[in-house]
């Protein structure tokens, strides 16, 4: 399991300084350094010119050490990596409008990519301590220049199979032919958007397959020199709590993971909903259980993991005090593979200076790295058992749709918000009951269904339903699988279309159910929750089956929460977007959760089950090949101690740290007392009960 910190060649370091920092990392526990940039340019005789020597010097050291290597390709500053300024891409950079555009589809620009990248995959190919590349650290960046409007072009053409005239009827326009397209703007794509959202949403869509495209090639570059290398890259944030569609990102989680043979995850406090370092210990086990679901069975490698201000005099909130070891434990409880922060020394100069890092000026470790060499320790021990493990989902999966969030976004005035909020609430709900989903992509559910280990599917705000989805949630729910929905759900098909009945794709027949009327401006109380709506979207006017039980309406009788039984299965609706009221605090939000919950929960298989589990403990259950719980990881974000119980027959073999929590027999299972902000792994013996 790789652990261990991103350890830049700073030109201004002599060979001695590297050498004893590297001890250092590997005295602290450590296992795996990435270095970065791959190439040292200030080492050629000519500027700008390709030369290895320093990172030569690096990689021998960590070989004589005992550490692996990542070696970083590009990402963080592409002077240094590609040194644009002396190459023959330089004219295309100058053309660009910010610093978050790349010439990325520029033929010189790729060529000058593409060499920089066998030459360095030509040179480290062989290396003892080489583990693996990082193709693109925080995949992104935007543009819209011409090189990549004929790209767009392209896609278009394949996308609607050259014929014009279907792109036409989607679009609702009149080219004709596709490269004329070329000479829009994404603005001019806006003006269309009255009559179709299906310019943007393609625009959208192509962004990602963009830097897909780009990614194969880079890869295959790697492979023409390096066959047996492992290739990742990473994306910052996460799908369903970042928003894929801002000019920041441009590509996802379940297209990096598909691409690479790990998928690599960059994770910042500062981007979770906050605040992260105090409270909301649900935002981590989301972020992680995304990547569990994109990666589909590959290895999940934190490729930065947040350590301490960002820069001198920080601007947000990112001073961290006594996290890391928190969220690094926290981590491995919830399927990474393997966790790399970011990273060893401060920035010792440009617009960072002072920020970063696990050490001091100097480069002596500080507090944050003693903590990190506590979990270093654990990981030692027992990463070859915790590599085998998997996260329990208690058989629950989260829908989230990447074409519903493309949708969102290019309906303009629409708060595409709306679409992560509910994702996030219903997440934190679940979670609440000791229940940490996993999530399902929206093509994957559309062409290979609901996953047999799966039996309850919660769609959040899922306005969205292609015909392939509906009758895989029909498939579903005839094996006895268990639907929760939201307000609006299926009102529209694939490319933003109306359907004649809501939900469409034949699901209001299924489900028994057809919204008639959105109130936007709903008012009602729901006494026995303490739940007041006061101008919320609901839907006021529902079609019912007769067998259909009201779990909860308003005072005046308009049902909010209805529950029917389909053959073995069953559907559970809100009709509001209870998930966004959860995630922005409603009163009253988690209570009417509560009663869905009972209504679903004999539907769930947890590994272990958990009683009384407090608002900011997080818990996680590990379980092994054949579905045996392994191990028990329990993070105690709050300034008190906890205890809970954890319903197991099974006996704990050993708890890492070995102080970190205390463990007895009772009569409902396991008495687990955690102390105040501690992460405590609990390895059980998964033989014979106690």
């Amino acid at each position: 399991m790789p652990f261990g910190t991103v350890y830049l060649i700073d030109p201004g370091l002599t060979c001695e300084q590297r050498r004893r920092d590297l001890t250092n990392i590997k005295a602290t526990g450590f296992n795996t350094v990435v270095l970065w940039p791959a190439a040292t340019r200030w080492d050629a005789r000519q500027t700008g010119g390709l030369a290895f020597d320093t990172i030569d010097r690096a990689m021998d050291d960590c070989h004589d050490l005992g550490l692996k290597a990542i070696i970083e390709l590009q990402g963080q500053q592409t002077h240094q990596e590609m040194a644009p300024h002396s190459a023959a891409a330089m004219p295309s950079l100058a053309q660009l409008r910010s610093k978050r555009e790349f010439a990325w589809n520029d033929p010189a620009f790729q060529e000058a990519t593409l060499g920089y990248i066998r030459s360095v995959a030509e040179h480290f190919r062989g290396h003892p301590a080489l583990l693996a590349y990082d193709v693109f650290n925080e995949v992104g960046n935007h543009s819209e220049d011409a090189w990549t409007r004929r790209a767009f072009t392209a896609y278009l053409r394949e996308r609607y199979g050259g014929e014009i005239t279907r792109l036409n009827q989607a679009w609702g326009a009149y080219f004709t032919d596709f490269d004329k397209i070329a000479e829009f703007t994404v603005e001019h794509l806006d003006t269309l958007g009255w009559w179709s959202v299906v310019p943007k949403r393609d625009w959208l869509a192509f962004r990602h397959r963009n830097f897909i495209d780009l990614l194969d090639a880079w890869t295959a570059a790697i492979r023409e020199a390096d066959p047996q290398t492992p290739v990742f890259a990473d994306v910052l944030g996460c799908d369903t709590q970042n928003d894929r569609d801002s000019d920041y990102y441009g590509v996802n989680d379940w297209d990096i993971a598909e691409h690479s043979d790990w998928l690599g995850l960059s994770c910042y406090a500062n981007m979770r909903p906050g605040p992260i370092w105090e409270t909301q210990a649900w935002a981590w086990p989301m972020f992680w259980r995304t990547a569990d679901g994109a990666a589909r069975g590959k290895p999940v490698i934190i490729s930065e993991m947040m350590t301490s201000n960002r820069t001198l005099l920080p601007t947000e909130f990112s001073s961290m005090t006594d996290e890391v070891g928190l969220w690094s434990a926290q981590a491995f409880f919830h399927g990474v593979d393997g966790l790399i922060y970011w990273k060893w020394r401060p920035f010792r100069r440009g617009a960072q200076v002072g920020g970063r890092g696990l050490t001091d000026n100097d480069g002596t470790p500080n507090a944050q790295a003693a903590q990190a060499a506590v979990i270093a320790g654990w990981v030692n021990r027992h990463g070859e058992r915790l590599a085998d493990l998997r996260p329990d989902c208690a058989g629950c999966a989260i829908l989230h749709d990447h074409n519903t969030q493309h949708l969102f976004h290019a309906l303009g005035p629409t708060p595409h918000g709306a679409y992560l909020d509910s994702g996030m609430g219903l997440f934190h709900a679940f979670w609440r009951h000791g229940v940490s989903p996993t999530f399902l992509a929206g093509r994957l559910l559309a062409s290979d269904g609901v996953p047999e280990n799966i039996r309850v599917l919660a769609v959040p705000c899922g306005v969205c339903v292609s015909q392939r989805q509906a009758d895989q949630i029909a498939a579903f729910l005839d094996r006895g699988g268990v639907l929760m929905t939201e307000s609006r759900f299926g009102l529209i098909d694939q490319d933003g279309n109306l359907w004649d009945h809501a939900p469409g794709g034949g699901l209001h027949e299924k489900l028994g159910l057809e919204e008639k009327r959105l109130n936007s401006r709903f008012v009602g109380r729901a006494a026995d929750v303490g739940l007041m709506l006061e101008h919320e979207h609901v839907q006021d006017l529902l079609d019912l089956a007769r067998e259909t039980e009201v779990l909860l309406a308003c005072d005046a009788g308009t049902p909010i929460l209805i529950r029917r039984a389909i053959g073995q299965g069953g559907h559970i609706h809100c009709a509001m977007l209870l998930g966004r009221l959860i995630r922005h605090g409603h009163p009253g939000a988690l209570e009417t959760f509560d009663l869905a919950y009972d209504a679903l929960a004999e539907a769930l298989r947890p590994a272990i089950g958990w009683s009384d589990k407090p608002a900011e403990v997080d818990v996680a259950t590990l379980v092994d090949p054949d579905g045996r719980s392994s191990a028990i990881g329990v993070t105690n974000y709050q300034h008190s101690r906890v205890t809970l119980i954890a319903r197991t027959g099974l006996a704990v073999d050993q708890i890492e740290p070995a102080e970190a929590a205390c463990v007895e027999k009772v009569e409902q299972g396991l008495s687990i007392t955690v102390p105040p902000r501690t992460a405590a792994l609990l390895l059980l013996n998964s033989g014979a009960p106690t």
